[in-house]
């Protein structure tokens, strides 16, 4: 085995999809655990403040990590895309209810939603272009095996 063997075996970050999939974690971590999601009475409501959130955009960013490591296996990795973005729009619709309908009910003031709801919508968007890369990834192998 030589030395530079090592160079040559990754090559998971030359796709599209993978690039896609580290910007999703990007987003979410530097967005979701740092900016606010839904304002109550003129204040920003953190999503670090409620636990089932939390848990949903970890598991988001976990499930990024896994799709990213799966790059070997391109139906798996679609497959935990999808999964991932379930997440995304649990995350979303839980957020939406927990300001809408949550808050209101808990205190007589008024909860809207904030920038950081952006976080779902954007992260459905990039598991959509990367699926559709390792999509046209699939394809080029099969059509590939077809000229053998």
């Amino acid at each position: 085995m030589s030395y530079f063997y090592a160079f040559k075996r990754p090559r998971m970050l030359q796709r599209v999809q993978t690039i896609y999939l580290i910007a999703g974690i990007l987003w979410t971590i530097s967005v979701g655990f740092i900016g606010a999601f839904f304002e109550v009475d003129g204040e920003p409501v953190k999503l670090a403040q409620n636990p089932i959130i939390t848990i949903l955009l970890a598991a988001v960013v976990v499930l990024y990590m896994v799709g990213i490591a799966m790059y070997q296996n391109r139906k798996a990795q679609v497959n935990i895309n999808r999964i991932n973005t379930l997440y995304n729009l649990l995350l979303f619709g839980g957020a939406v209810y927990f300001a809408y309908f949550h808050i209101p009910q808990m205190r007589d003031g008024d909860a809207h939603m904030y920038w950081g709801a952006t976080i779902p919508i954007l992260n459905v968007v990039l598991l959509f272009l990367a699926n559709r890369g390792i999509v046209a990834d699939e394809e080029l192998v099969r059509s590939l095996d077809r000229l053998r």
